[in-house]
């Protein structure tokens, strides 16, 4: 079936297909209709997703291939107003095929570490919404941990930074596409959220793409991308419980050649802000988190207590006086 469709039909069925399914129904008919050509859009990833695990030369593998990379390269008119790159990831995720979504996802990747300035806010998302979608979350994180700090803190402020409503709305067509984008763009913070350092080919690396993760979300959580949303909120508060004394210590230390210092402690003021004050569905997870950091958790020493220690054994005397 693809080996006779052709790259470019069946590049212009997904873009239009998905296009059909982002739209919010004008008629109670609509409905049964969406739901219709989403199933057979998810049938159609699927069936890509198997194709492409075929070797080459297979038939129809040429043919997926192709399909994908006009939407990755953002050459496909039928898709009209939403982004290539998302209409990629919407049917890269549902591929259920994890090299395919690792593939894609490195595409992207590889441009942006050759030349920063190509990646835009939907190219940085459908790698998120690829890369949150695999079944081994540990890949998820070591392909972000193969770049360059600088290179993961200018991914990820693109990736918040950006609008999923900055493309046109066309009247009586209201896409509500992010809703789909925006589930798979928190599995992977969810992935973040969740590391262990000790699982990874460079600990101190994946522990402070959490703290990267945890700052660019952080400054963007008012904005356009995230506009304060609950479960945006859960998952910065359960980064700050994941490594408390990690998130403030990269904030608080001044030394030149850290990259994560905020001398004006603004990023963790905007956090309590909007994330502890105002949410009260997450206000436990912070208080809890913040009090074992202070206190202790009864098998180790918070800091109150630390700073006890020292002033009786004369350490910080003059800084206290």
């Amino acid at each position: 079936i693809l080996e006779n469709l052709g790259s470019e039909a069946l590049s212009r069925i997904l873009a239009t297909g998905v296009r059909q399914v982002s739209t919010d129904p004008v008629f109670e008919w609509d409905n049964a209709f969406i739901a219709k050509t989403r199933n057979e859009l998810d049938n159609i990833s699927e069936m890509m997703g198997n194709v492409y695990g075929l070797p080459d030369g297979s038939p129809g593998k040429a043919e997926t291939l192709g399909a994908l990379n006009i939407l990755a390269s953002d050459q496909e008119p039928f898709s009209g107003e939403l982004p290539s790159a998302l209409i990629l990831g919407w049917v890269v995720e549902r591929s259920d095929n994890d090299d395919l979504k690792l593939d894609m996802a490195n595409q992207y990747i590889q441009e942006f570490q050759a030349d920063p300035t190509t990646l835009t806010p939907s190219e940085a998302q459908a790698v998120a919404w690829m890369l949150g979608s695999l079944d081994n979350s540990n890949a998820t994180v070591e392909t972000m941990i193969g770049m360059t700090t600088e290179q993961r803190m200018q991914f990820m402020t693109v990736l918040t930074e950006g609008d999923l409503l900055a493309y046109p709305i066309v009247e009586d067509q209201r896409y509500y596409f992010e809703q789909d984008a925006m589930a798979g763009i928190n599995e992977f913070l969810t992935d973040i959220t969740r590391i262990n350092p000790a699982n990874y080919s460079d600990p101190a690396a994946a522990r402070n793409f959490r703290i990267e993760t945890f700052r660019a979300v952080t400054q963007a959580v008012d904005g356009p991308f995230f506009e304060n949303n609950g479960e945006t909120h859960r998952l910065l508060a359960s980064m700050f419980s994941a490594d408390t004394d990690g998130i403030i210590n990269a904030f608080a230390d001044t030394s030149a050649e850290n990259p994560y210092t905020d001398r004006e402690g603004n990023i963790l003021a905007k956090f309590f802000d909007n994330v502890a004050f105002r949410d009260e569905s997450v206000r436990g997870i912070v208080t809890d988190a913040l009090s074992e950091y202070l206190l202790g958790d009864g098998t180790t020493e918070g800091l109150a207590q630390q700073l006890a220690l020292n002033l009786e054994n004369g350490q910080y005397q003059e800084y206290y006086v």
